[in-house]
């Protein structure tokens, strides 16, 4: 698909773990949970337009994590995250045997912190249409991402170039081709 940068960049309201999956906290510890949320980072995905879904990295760690060794640039990285789909499943993008006919003109761009954008097929992202799929990670080697690359990087194994292993990761869009957003 294509990469391609944009100056547009919208911080993302943030819920909790406990508010994406339906747990509650009351009192002072809701209070000291929220403030301390409300500075986490997080992805906001949406699908259509719709309002965004944050996933911090508790939330993302919540979902089935998947290992990748790929390479870029001379070096070998082994990463773990989930499948970048299962973000966009969570939002009600259409998988498995649901994705087909008019379902595969839906898009997936995923935006940066430098306003850097990149594009999949919603079907070169489901684990039912090919091997490997993206992921996305918090950690590479062992290791938390350095500044550089953090919060959040998407990986692609099987990419011969790294164009679209995008960094900073902040957002994440699923829409019709026919309908961008």
């Amino acid at each position: 698909m294509r990469a391609a940068r944009s100056a547009r960049g919208a911080a993302a309201p943030f819920v909790t773990l406990a508010m994406l999956f339906g747990a509650s906290a009351s009192g002072a510890a809701a209070d000291t949970a929220a403030a301390a949320a409300s500075t986490a980072p997080a992805i906001a995905v949406r699908i259509d337009g719709e309002k965004p879904v944050p996933f911090d990295a508790a939330a993302l760690a919540a979902l089935p994590q998947h290992d990748v060794a790929a390479q870029a640039h001379g070096k070998t990285f082994a990463c773990s995250g989930p499948d970048l789909f299962e973000l966009a499943a969570k939002v009600g993008a259409p998988g498995g045997e649901a994705l087909r006919g008019q379902r595969l003109e839906y898009v997936v761009r995923v935006g940066a912190a430098d306003g850097y954008h990149v594009e999949f097929a919603l079907a070169e992202l489901d684990p039912a249409m090919r091997e490997a799929v993206p992921i996305v990670t918090a950690r590479c080697n062992g290791a938390a991402l350095d500044a550089k690359d953090a919060p959040f990087r998407v990986i692609v194994p099987g990419d011969k170039r790294p164009a679209r292993w995008i960094r900073q990761v902040q957002s994440v869009e699923i829409f019709k081709a026919s309908a961008p957003p």
